[in-house]
């Protein structure tokens, strides 16, 4: 696919050879680089702490956010979780195949976000995959 001069590619081009399993076919998603194997793609953990006079209406905002993201380019999975030991703490976890992809799907959720933007955590809510089955 030739792209216009100076076009933005949806990811950076980098000198990587063939995927080895596909997710289609229930394997992660793996390049080659430099004759190794590595995963590719990330996931974003978002954590939120939830009163419980508000988790009912918390739980409604998560299910919305993630069909959001569900409708987004580069998403591949995603679930809401309540920690098992704190009941306040809430997460969204998703699943992406690149960074790039997860903060479009940010931008475009960010108005159904918005409601409970202030019991997210402020921490680091992207990570690379380096290792997995």
């Amino acid at each position: 696919m030739r792209h216009h001069p100076g076009a933005r590619e949806p990811y950076p081009r980098r000198n990587r050879s063939v995927t080895l399993r596909s997710p289609a076919a229930g394997g992660a998603r793996r390049r080659r680089v430099a004759g190794r194997g590595i995963l590719v793609g990330m996931f974003a953990v978002i954590r939120y702490s939830v009163p419980e006079a508000r988790a009912e209406e918390f739980g409604t905002y998560a299910r919305e956010i993630l069909e959001l993201f569900a409708a987004q380019p580069g998403y591949r999975a995603g679930r809401v979780g309540r920690a098992v030991d704190e009941p306040e703490l809430w997460a969204i976890v998703s699943e992406w195949d690149g960074a790039g992809y997860y903060r479009r799907a940010l931008s475009a959720a960010r108005m159904a976000m918005y409601p409970m933007m202030s019991l997210m955590l402020n921490e680091p809510s992207a990570f690379e995959v380096v290792s997995g089955s």
